[in-house]
């Protein structure tokens, strides 16, 4: 959730907007005029917890709705140091009571790095402040729960997956990056029962599994569609995982499996869906909801299919210099 279109003025009426928090985390913490005197008491108490929220790289303000030229009457009077900024419009103000349906004030809010609200609080209270601030920074450099719980799971349940769905999780995958945005990635959807089955002829034995997925989704492409490297490089393979990857952390989020494969007959793919000889058909994903009933799989599979997860060493992998 952003703010978006607001402007505001420091002390010395300079302009500043919402791009100007981001890169920090920011404490603001708003107050209608008519609120001063909550202002002051809060300020001055706030004042004393400036350097804790600095060393944490943080940005603190108080935003006023009241006239710019009053900001630097009211810090010297208070002694406050704290940055001090100016609602003058209203509009971060009305940002905050559209956001909640009704007039806020006072209300402090968290902004992460890129300027995201992260919480909102309805009521000031410095050491709810402190202990949420803190819980934010842990989760922010804490590694995606969405990373630790995708898996390539095998076991589908009969639900069907909708449209709208299947739509979002490829609008994740369109959202990837790519070598100066050619975004070099095509997909298929399959749901019809007709098309399932002609696909699941190119399938590979071990594959057998992915019969039961009520949605597939190719993945192709070919090498002009991407950048073309002095080296030879072909890039679009890059692109295309990495579209690939967002849209199964997407599905994750979704409660859906998405698990790609390369065991199929990429000829007989192309031949039932129509792509033409210069593309290159790099995955198919198997796409639906997880079944705790493992009865139709392997011995093998039903073994692996909630056992814990085996890495290599991150050192065996990765090396700092």
């Amino acid at each position: 959730m952003f703010f978006a279109n607001f402007t505001l003025k420091t002390e010395d009426e300079k302009l500043i907007s919402e791009k100007d928090f981001i890169g920090k985390y920011t404490i603001l913490s708003l107050f209608r005029e008519l609120d001063l005197p909550n202002f002051i008491h809060y300020a001055a108490e706030l004042s004393n917890f400036v350097e804790w929220f600095e060393l944490k790289n943080a940005r603190v303000a108080v935003v006023l709705s009241c006239p710019a030229e009053k900001l630097k009457q009211i810090k010297t009077t208070c002694k406050l140091r704290i940055e001090l900024l100016c609602d003058e419009n209203g509009s971060l103000m009305q940002s905050v009571d559209n956001l909640k349906d009704k007039k806020i004030s006072p209300a402090t809010i968290i902004l992460d790095r890129w300027g995201r609200v992260r919480k909102m609080f309805d009521e000031i209270c410095l050491d709810s402040l402190k202990e949420e601030f803190e819980q934010i920074i842990t989760d922010d450099n804490t590694l995606n729960p969405l990373i630790q719980l995708r898996r390539a799971k095998r076991s589908f349940s009969q639900e069907k997956v909708s449209r709208n769905a299947l739509k979002t999780i490829i609008s994740a995958a369109h959202l990837a990056p790519s070598c100066a945005n050619k975004q070099p990635w095509r997909f298929i959807v399959i749901e019809s029962r007709d098309f399932l089955e002609k696909i699941h002829k190119a399938l590979s034995g071990g594959n057998y599994w992915m019969k039961n997925a009520p949605a597939l989704i190719v993945v192709y492409s070919k090498k002009d569609l991407d950048c073309e490297l002095s080296d030879g490089r072909d890039y679009f393979l890059f692109d295309l995982g990495q579209a690939v990857a967002l849209l199964q952390i997407q599905a994750t989020q979704m409660g859906l499996i998405a698990h790609p494969v390369a065991g199929f007959d990429p000829v007989l793919v192309k031949q039932v869906l129509s792509i033409p000889e210069e593309y290159t058909v790099i995955t198919i994903l198997a796409i639906g909801y997880p079944s705790g009933n493992i009865s139709s799989l392997s011995e093998k599979h039903q073994a692996i299919e909630f056992s814990s997860r085996k890495r290599e060493k991150l050192d065996n992998v990765a090396k700092f210099i």
